[in-house]
């Protein structure tokens, strides 16, 4: 779902340097816009409401300690340092074309 989500915004990220420069429809913005707004409030819904719950119930301190020796750091595909200066970039981009 994150690997998707990347691909999501950079679509957004894609279509607003598009959009600036007269390539896409304000109507085909709006739509991957919607696209991007309703698929990470899906991803973040079914986190807290099946995924989160889950970790609680069945993770415990001893259980993280071993996750945390075993698995490396990662850029995470959708808050990552990378996938942050790529929402600051839309942020500037939709206050400039609003605004």
């Amino acid at each position: 779902d994150h690997t998707e989500l990347e691909v999501i915004t950079r679509n957004l990220k894609n279509t607003l340097e598009s959009f600036k420069s007269g390539q896409t429809s304000k109507d085909e913005l709006k739509d991957i816009l919607l696209n991007f707004l309703t698929r990470q409030r899906q991803h973040l819904y079914y986190e807290e409401t099946k995924v989160y719950p889950l970790i609680q119930e069945y993770i415990d301190d001893k259980d993280w300690q071993h996750i945390h020796s075993i698995v490396s750091l990662v850029d995470d595909p959708v808050f990552g340092e990378r996938t942050q200066a790529d929402y600051e970039i839309i942020r500037r981009e939709i206050e400039h074309d609003s605004g």
